[in-house]
């Protein structure tokens, strides 16, 4: 430089004042020169360094491509930063982050800057257990050992001023390895603030934008104040269905949930107010698209909704209020049941927690939350049971569900619309009102239409073997429920084209064209069901008799499986106001009998009165129907329904009874078939403390006996002698029947009662023909046709002389009986008899042979006469033995005394005993014997001659008072 150049010297001059190390501007200026020299060309390495080394302490590692520092304007920029994990895992990185700091900072007394830029930042973070992750452990690592928490400066936020500040392009990666290894990744995030600032009363506008992988874009849009706390803004969440929150869910839910689609909208406002955060909502608007949730384990879908929207919501906080004005579900699809084990399936989407619920720090004041309208217009609910197989499934498609001014303020009537369509046919709905709060209540109209009985049918056959193969009710009510009445029911019911079959025999066994009941009263707190009338148009009922006289309903009832009853159950209070009858009809058959039996009682009409458990007046029959063709019944009388068994008064009377339709029940005892007549009852039963009494009356006209009847279960009672036994003079059998019976015994059938009664008294007539004939003359006696004639004898007692007039009588108003007479004997008795009677007749010959002598008494010449007979018929009989056996010896005597008197008895023993009695003998005596009955039943009916003859002789047994027996018999024709 020359210095002499004016110039040149005047520039010396000028900066003389700052190169003069003794004057303030010279250090000024170095100062200034070293600031920026450190600035642009030490501080990116300090940087760099601070950051490392920082790291490094750590266990981590850090790199930063590009650090630059501009002193000047307060910026500093880092470009392509890595941070990595203890196990070389990226956790932090971005490409630039630049910072411009404000001098002006020192005359606001905050922290100001100008702009904070951050460009593609990621972040990963990863979860290993509880509050266990990578960036709690940097910042355990980071933190001092020597810092005492104490130090720190509790004051709060410092003061800040941030003009703006944009996170652009940044991407978050987690992994939380408590739900299984969960992966998700979030980006592009990009957020913009614009003059943010923790200064007091201060806010800017700010704009967050996070968009997943999955597509759903988060926005939030507003205000943000620091100091005091507040904000407002837009919140909207749009997109396919937040896919991986819901995946990550289900690592800790037993179900899992896809959306299609969610559109979520609303404005807040929050802050603090008076010291205390508020928050609000408004303008809520929320739609999911799609909604499906399925069980980890079953993989089978239980809830599927097409749509659900929200409009109107709003919030308050800390008023704790929450309003919606709609909601609405369309498409909704629900399918739930009963596990075999009787547990809801839908049980299996709670959470398993083996920690109980504790609710001692529950808000004092509850949240009131209010919805303007529900309403799911085309639902369907499938339900299933499979506590019995097959299960019972059914599906209520579609439901429509609507309520009003919803709320949970307590007391609060929440109006309640619910209408459907079943499965299984029919309709149901309800209209009424519904608390919630405090306890559940609802009161309201409940309709039933035409819904289809055999929906119980896998119930039914629990049960009874049957099967419900149509029917249908309808109803109508005002139903009402609260925890004091599980149900009160007030209406209308009618069930129509009921027809339930027998599944053993596959045949109809109960069946109506209509069962309408006007009013109907359920009271279930009272234990109490009222009814008007039950009308029965059409009621249909068969019984049968099986060949092995099982029926179709002693095999209905299914047997408990073993399980533990359940707890008995007290009897309801049950008031029906009668039931009646009209068109009704039973089908009666019997094949346990040789020959099928079929009986119909059709046009059965009429009522029973009242039927209450709480009175004692018992309940008053009054049918009539007509039998097979031209028959008639009427039943009459009064029971109580609910002890039948204990009292009851049954009045029936049939008319005109085809007795050829009754052929089945005269072979079972009589091994007839009847061809014609007719017969009619008077049935008469009283039952008393389970004893049957019976006063019957059987008329029976015209009856004509048909073939014998070839079969092994056929009797064979002779039907002819028992007609003619029982029927009068005009051809009618007018009987009087008593039956009784004991309902305990296990052979007690009451519908076979009055023929056994029947059978009986034919059987009884036939076999004791003389006590039915001794009481048309006022006899009653058991003998009555039995004559007793001595022991070898055969001449008639004055008794059996008055017997056989009296029978003589009886057989003229029985003109087609013949009496039949066999003689009868005894072996031993008679023969015993005869050959006294022989001995005697010696006897009394050889005494007219060997007269008295003068000397002799009357037992010396009976002794003489005896030993004469001996003589000739015993000549080896030793009369010296048989006299020493009779003697005796006197005392003081040494000679032996002959007792003649017992002498004279053993010779008579002996030659009775020699007689002969051949069979020709007693032949000839019962002989003798019936000619004297016949000869004194003859001469006893002079004005009639009476059918009787001599019938072949029989032996028979004498009695005790050694008389023989001879027993009259009786047949039908001459």
């Amino acid at each position: 430089m020359n210095q002499g150049d004016p110039e040149s010297s005047g520039l010396i001059r000028h900066l003389q004042p700052w190169t003069s190390w003794r004057r303030k501007r010279f250090w000024l200026l170095a100062a200034f020169i070293a600031y920026t020299l450190l600035g642009f060309f030490a501080a990116p390495s300090l940087v760099r360094w601070l950051a490392v080394s920082e790291l490094e302490k750590a266990g981590r590692s850090a790199t930063l491509e590009t650090v630059k520092v501009n002193p000047l304007m307060l910026t500093i920029l880092v470009q392509n930063a890595e941070v990595r994990d203890t196990d070389d895992t990226v956790i932090l990185s971005y490409d630039e982050y630049f910072l411009n700091f404000q001098a002006s900072s020192l005359f606001r007394w905050a922290w100001t800057f100008k702009e904070i830029r951050l460009m593609g930042l990621y972040i990963h973070e990863e979860r290993f257990e509880g509050l266990d992750t990578r960036f709690t452990r940097l910042g355990e690592a980071l933190r001092s050992p020597e810092k005492s928490s104490d130090t720190e400066d509790p004051s709060g936020i410092p003061r800040a001023i941030i003009g703006h500040f944009l996170l652009s392009d940044g991407r978050i990666s987690v992994i939380d390895q408590t739900a299984g290894g969960f992966e998700s990744e979030f980006g592009p995030v990009n957020i913009e603030i614009n003059d943010l600032r923790t200064i007091p009363d201060h806010s800017g506008a700010q704009t967050v934008s996070i968009l997943t992988r999955d597509g759903d874009h988060i926005e939030w849009k507003g205000t943000l104040q620091a100091v005091p706390f507040a904000s407002k803004g837009r919140l909207t969440i749009t997109g396919t269905g937040l896919t991986d929150a819901l995946t990550y869910a289900e690592h800790f839910l037993p179900f899992k949930v896809t959306i299609d689609g969610v559109d979520i909208r609303l404005d807040y406002e929050t802050g603090l107010r008076d010291g205390s955060l508020f928050f609000t909502v408004d303008n809520l608007t929320a739609g999911v698209d799609d909604t499906r949730v399925v069980p980890q384990s079953t993989g089978l879908e239980v809830l599927s909704v097409g749509s659900m929207s929200l409009a109107g919501g709003m919030l308050r906080w800390p008023e704790q209020t929450a309003r919606v004005e709609s909601v609405q579900i369309d498409g909704l699809s629900l399918n739930a049941g009963l596990l075999s084990d009787g547990s809801l399936d839908l049980l299996q989407l709670v959470p398993a927690t083996g920690e109980e619920h504790d609710d001692s720090d529950a808000a004092a004041a509850p949240w009131v939350i209010e919805v303007g309208s529900f309403r799911m217009p085309d639902g369907a609910v499938h339900l299933s049971d499979a506590t019995v197989s097959p299960p019972a499934r059914v599906s209520m498609n579609p439901l429509d569900v609507s309520l009003r001014d919803i709320d949970n303020r307590a007391g609060t009537e929440i109006p309640v619309e619910f209408k459907t369509q079943l499965s299984s046919g029919g309709q149901a709905a309800y209209e009424g009102v519904l608390k919630i709060l405090p306890d559940l209540r609802t009161r309201g109209e409940v309709s039933l239409e035409s819904i289809r009985l055999d929906v119980a049918q896998p119930y039914v056959q629990t049960v009874a073997r049957v099967n419900i193969k149509d029917g249908a009710v309808s109803m109508t009510g005002d139903l009402e429920h609260h925890p004091e009445q599980p149900a009160r029911l007030i209406g209308s019911l009618r069930v129509s084209e009921l027809s339930i079959h027998d599944d053993q025999l596959d045949e109809q066994l109960l069946a109506w064209d209509a069962l309408n009941i006007d009013r109907i009263k359920a009271d279930l707190a009272a234990n109490r069901l009222e009814t008007s009338q039950l009308e029965f148009e059409g009621l249909f009922g068969r019984l049968h008799i099986a060949e092995d006289l099982s029926t179709n309903v002693s095999d209905l009832l299914v047997e408990s499986s073993g399980a533990e009853p359940p707890e008995a159950q007290a009897m309801p209070e049950l008031q029906l106001g009668g039931i009646v009858f009209s068109d009704s009809a039973l089908d009666f058959s019997d094949f346990s009998l040789p020959l099928p039996f079929r009986a119909n009682i059709k046009h059965l009409q009429g009522e029973i009165s009242t039927l209450s458990t709480t009175s004692s007046e018992p309940a008053a029959i009054a049918l009539e129907g007509q039998v097979n063709d031209y028959g008639e019944a009427l039943i009459e009388g009064q029971l109580n329904p609910w002890a039948p068994t204990e009292l009851a008064q049954i009045d029936m009377t049939f008319r005109n009874l085809e007795l050829s339709r009754l052929t089945p029940y005269t072979v079972q005892f009589a091994g007839y078939a009847i061809d014609d007549g007719r017969m009619a009852l008077d049935l008469g039963y009283q039952l008393d403390q389970r004893k049957l009494n019976g006063e019957n009356n059987i008329v029976i006209q015209d009856i004509v006996l048909g073939e014998k009847v070839d079969h092994p279960d056929a009797g064979s009672l002779p039907m002819g002698l028992a007609i003619a036994l029982l029927t009068d003079a005009n051809g009618v059998i007018d009987l009087d029947l008593p039956v009784d019976g004991d309902l305990d015994n296990p052979e007690f059938k009451i519908s076979s009662i009055v023929w056994q009664a029947l059978g009986n008294l034919i059987t009884k007539a036939v076999t004791a023909p003389f006590r039915l004939l001794g009481g048309l003359v006022g006899i009653d006696s058991e003998d009555f046709g039995t004559l007793r004639f001595a022991a070898g004898r055969s001449d008639l007692s004055p008794a059996d002389r008055e017997q056989l007039l009296k029978l003589a009588e009886a057989m003229q108003q029985r003109p087609e009986l013949t009496v039949e007479i066999a003689g009868v004997y005894d072996t031993a008795l008679d023969t015993e008899a005869l050959k006294s009677d022989a001995a005697e007749a010696l006897i009394e010959q050889r005494a007219e042979q060997l007269p008295i002598g003068t000397e002799e008494v009357s037992t010396e010449h009976e002794k003489r006469v005896l030993e004469a007979l001996l003589a000739e018929q015993l000549p080896s009989l030793d009369l010296g033995s048989l006299q020493a056996e009779v003697s005796t010896l006197p005392e003081g005597s040494e000679e032996p005394v002959l007792d003649l008197p017992a002498y004279v008895a053993a010779l008579k023993d002996r030659l009775t005993a020699a007689q002969s009695v051949s069979t020709a003998d007693l032949v000839a005596l019962a002989n003798s014997r019936a000619q004297s009955a016949l000869n004194a039943l003859n001469e006893s009916s002079l004005e009639m001659p009476l059918n009787a003859t001599l019938a072949e002789p029989r032996e028979a047994e004498g009695d005790d008072d050694r008389e023989v027996p001879l027993e009259l018999g009786v047949s039908a024709g001459s």
